[in-house]
């Protein structure tokens, strides 16, 4: 049957995914949208977003900053926490560089965001010009560390940063940087010092699958996985492969709900807070035979300040062995208390 009915205001969607080692997962995604009101309030979102089944991207895909990956996925370790945002200096009096901060609960990254400034040759060597004043900067991968470097234009050979392909500062040499521009967005901790610095890419936003070290943990796809493995994920496999969020951004203990955020520099006024919905979802599984509550775990958390936006994505992922057909539906309700009389999830299998 493998059915979902929906009892909240919220989207949501269903799926029957195999893992990794082909084991079938019953996968129910619940996606809520909300407004943020300048006061800190938080209220439902007039214009809900569905849930994602595929990344989207800013523009082309491989060549643009990711946007939402896509939420469908039977494994997700800890919380993401991704934004789509914009530096602002406070009081909109131009600057030279600001400090941008997310704080989600114990998880924190801080920025450091400069204004445009570029390479030069001098007589002592290479330096990089006063950076130009600003009062709005985005902050997106595309203005990060990282690029493409085309190597050979006779044939099209490119070196690329496999972390960043779309950011900008990476060079196999430096006359190549001469007159080019420098990342705007860098951890302040690991500062651009000379030419070949290779700092981590430094941003907010999510990661495509495709850039290191997402597609490393993918895992081998070498001739032994073709002949052995196929169509399963490799052996090497690693579950942190679903998670998009930067790493600093990545909060290994799932969030419940509640937890206060505070961005700075982010939105108009120099510091806004707010505290995540916590809202008591129930996914309750009937099979031929049985019926329970599955565990639910909140994925990702995605804050869009210039939207006053906030999205929440949450998911219940039952390992069905071989027999995800005995599913008949899953009814996803919102309770302010766990009912009574009706068994938890005591394992992973039916």
């Amino acid at each position: 049957m493998l059915q979902l009915i929906n009892n909240t205001s919220f989207c949501a969607e269903k799926a029957a995914l195999v893992g990794p080692d082909g084991d079938q997962f019953w996968v129910v995604i619940v996606k809520a949208t909300y407004l943020l009101n300048e006061d800190g309030s938080v209220d439902p979102h007039p214009e809900p977003e569905p849930v994602c089944l595929s990344p989207r991207y800013s523009g082309e895909a491989g060549k643009s900053s990711l946007l939402r990956e896509g939420e469908m996925v039977f494994d997700h370790p800890g919380t993401d926490i991704t934004l789509l945002a914009t530096a602002r200096a406070p009081h909109e009096i131009p600057v030279r560089s600001l400090n941008v901060t997310v704080s989600v609960g114990s998880t924190t990254q801080t920025l450091r965001i400069f204004g445009e400034r570029f390479w030069q040759k001098g007589v002592f060597g290479f330096s990089m010009t006063e950076p130009e004043p600003f009062t709005v900067q985005p902050i997106m991968y595309e203005q990060a560390y990282g690029g493409t470097n085309i190597v050979a234009e006779e044939t099209g050979q490119q070196e690329k940063d496999s972390r960043n392909p779309i950011g900008r500062g990476f060079a196999s040499s430096a006359n190549t940087l001469i007159g080019k521009p420098l990342p705007n967005i860098e951890d302040p901790h690991h500062l651009i010092r000379s030419w070949n610095d290779r700092p981590q890419p430094a941003g907010f936003g999510p990661i495509p699958p495709m850039w290191s070290p997402r597609l490393e943990y993918a895992g081998t796809f070498d001739d032994r996985w073709r002949n052995q493995r196929m169509p399963l994920w490799p052996e090497d496999y690693d579950p942190r492969q679903t998670q998009a969020a930067h790493p600093s951004l990545v909060s290994e203990q799932p969030f419940r709900g509640g937890e206060q955020v505070i961005l700075t520099n982010l939105t108009v006024g120099s510091e806004f807070r707010f505290r995540l919905p916590h809202p008591y979802l129930v996914f309750t599984t009937f099979t031929r035979t049985r019926r329970f509550l599955q565990k639910v775990r909140l994925d990702r958390v995605i804050i869009e300040p210039d939207a006053q936006k906030l999205v929440m994505v949450w998911r219940s992922s039952l390992n069905c062995g071989a027999r995800v057909r005995d599913i008949l539906q899953t009814v996803l309700d919102q309770k302010p208390l766990r009912p009574k009389g009706v068994q938890k999830e005591a394992g992973s299998g039916l």
